[in-house]
């Protein structure tokens, strides 16, 4: 068991490390400044087929996240295409989408571990019937993966309305505040290139 711990270990390790080489050679970041550059062709692209380019995002978006992706790709691409308030508004929508069907194939395909309950704990109790709440919380922790979220979501018994909501309040609390912290800084750094 040790040795398949030191293996995993090992191959994760160097999963990261040429993770890190290819960013280092392949990835430059002037490009982004070039998008940003670019910006004004994408968002003419954009005006003129607005409605094409929502619904292609939302269903990229939503398999992307049911793949596991990861959150913050989406919110930057979002806030690159789309204006702020449509940013937040696509990015809730296909995440919440994306996650619910997540959640739904995690809980079909996982063998729920017994959890011992502590009957003792009256607070741990009263909380677990908060479902709703529950969800709100784990949405706006930061740093925590889409992925790992939607992984304990599917442990518990929580209905797919619950889901829903927690996940709609819970990403629109913490996509607003990282779209509109991010269109700031993208503002600056647009001003930043104009000279």
């Amino acid at each position: 068991m040790k040795q398949l711990n030191k293996k995993s270990l090992l191959l994760a390790f160097v999963a990261l490390l040429l993770f890190s080489i290819f960013i280092h050679l392949y990835f430059d970041f002037n490009e982004i400044l070039i998008l940003f550059t670019a910006n004004n062709i994408i968002h003419n692209y954009i005006s003129q087929n607005l409605y094409f380019c929502v619904s292609v995002f939302i269903i990229l978006n939503s398999i992307y996240i049911f793949f596991l992706g990861f959150g913050t790709l989406s919110l930057v691409t979002s806030i690159i295409l789309f204006d702020p308030y449509l940013a937040l508004f696509v990015c809730v929508l296909s995440k919440t989408a994306g996650s619910t069907l997540s959640i739904l194939f995690l809980s079909k395909i996982t063998t729920k571990p017994k959890i011992k309950q502590n009957y003792n704990l009256k607070f741990l109790n009263k909380i677990s019937n908060y479902h709703i709440l529950n969800i709100i919380i784990l949405r706006i922790l930061p740093g925590i993966p889409v992925a790992v979220v939607n992984s304990i979501i599917s442990l518990f018994k929580i209905k797919t309305y619950s889901q829903i909501i927690g996940s709609i309040i819970g990403f629109s609390i913490s996509n607003g505040i990282f779209i509109f912290l991010l269109s700031n800084v993208k503002n600056i750094l647009m001003g930043i290139n104009r000279g």
